[in-house]
């Protein structure tokens, strides 16, 4: 009886930590696929990114504000981003899905 318990509890966890790694993976990807939207914002615009005294690109109040756009993008505005990139399939992709093919 305990033993079912235990491999019940270990089980649980082992699905916890599943969900956990597949959250940070879609935050990843979001992530990522921000850096791409903002750098394709800024492009031929005449725009150039600051860089800190080590060369690291320092974000300013625009980029910031761009960041947050796509935090609050919903499915059909993804949907949108990937009809444009013309992927194949997206309209029955969901959230996690977009931002993957999105990211390729």
């Amino acid at each position: 009886m305990m033993l079912r318990r235990r491999r019940i509890e270990v089980e649980k966890k082992a699905k916890q930590e599943q969900q956990e790694r597949e959250n940070k993976e879609v935050a990843d990807k979001q992530l990522q696929l921000e850096k791409e939207l903002n750098s394709s914002k800024g492009e031929g615009n005449g725009e150039t990114e600051a860089l800190d005294t080590e060369g690291h690109e320092v974000e300013g109040e625009q980029e910031k504000e761009q960041e947050k756009e796509i935090n609050d993008m919903t499915v059909a505005e993804l949907k949108e981003i990937a009809k444009q990139k013309e992927i194949d399939g997206y309209s029955g992709m969901n959230k996690a899905e977009l931002i993957e093919a999105l990211e390729e």
